[in-house]
């Protein structure tokens, strides 16, 4: 059997092959056009939206060149939406955009347009849209709040030194929870079974300047874990209690605040 030639597919190319999916071309029609094998074409459509963004942005092009836009009404309106969704914090992908414009064209009696791969490559280079990573919930909070809340504390603030300045703060500690990724051999089948929820929460504080530093507060579930017996628990480089679900309630956290100077903490 004769070796297969490789080639190297640059972006355009990927984009291409991207159109003819979204054209609803058999995938085995698609991979003899292009001389690619069924898992290289697997591949590509599994990378869509990294293919788009790297054709968004340059990435892999020789050579480019200067075209006049076809579709201009259906940019300007696209983008409008575009802005409004955005402006709304809504996530919008690579097909939801594709959908839309064609929704466009069809509302524009416009039956020669068809919002490929490529298309939308094209004006998220024209208008400098390139995918970002969602973190946060910053519409959750109330910026004009947030901002009076800051200027009062930092009035308050002025009056102590960074000594007298503590700050607080819990977090969950899943010690049971595998990790969601592993190496294996090629070929190895890779399972997920069901996740750990056992935790216990570990709350930190110390000063503004780091000169004062509180013992770890260690919150479980059970009152005398079976992993402490016969171990004086106040030789421990940490203060423990218990709560039914692992959490700060109101009585432990009075306890915390009232005796937390001297570091003599009874919570058990």
């Amino acid at each position: 059997m004769a070796k297969r030639k490789l080639t190297a597919l640059n972006v355009q190319l990927k984009l291409k092959i991207l159109n003819e999916v979204d054209h609803g071309t058999e995938k085995k029609a698609i991979a003899q056009q292009f001389g690619i094998p069924k898992s290289t074409l697997s591949t590509i459509i599994k990378n869509r939206e990294k293919i788009i963004h790297a054709a968004a942005s340059g990435s892999g092009n020789k050579s480019k060149r200067c075209r006049t836009v076809k579709y201009e009404k259906i940019d300007t309106i696209l983008l409008e939406w575009f802005s409004h969704m955005r402006a709304s914090n809504i996530p919008l992908t690579g097909p939801v955009i594709q959908s839309k414009a064609n929704d466009i064209a069809k509302d524009m009696s416009i039956k020669d347009f068809r919002c490929s791969a490529g298309w939308l490559s094209r004006i998220q280079r024209r208008q400098s849209i390139s995918s970002l990573q969602i973190c946060g919930e910053a519409n959750e909070v109330d910026e004009e709040s947030a901002n009076n809340w800051l200027h009062e504390f930092y009035r308050v603030r002025e009056k102590y030194a960074s000594c007298d300045v503590f700050n607080m703060a819990e977090t969950g500690f899943f010690y049971n929870l595998f990790p969601n990724h592993t190496l294996g051999a090629k070929g190895d089948k890779c399972h997920g079974g069901a996740r750990s929820e056992q935790r216990v929460t570990v709350v930190l504080c110390c000063n503004a300047d780091g000169s004062e530093k509180f013992r770890p507060w260690i919150i479980g579930k059970s009152g005398k874990p079976s992993w402490f017996k016969n171990i004086n628990m106040d030789t421990l480089p940490c203060i423990y209690s218990h709560h039914q679900k692992a959490w700060i309630d109101g009585t432990s956290f009075g306890k915390w605040i009232f005796v937390s100077t001297g570091d003599m903490f009874f919570l058990r």
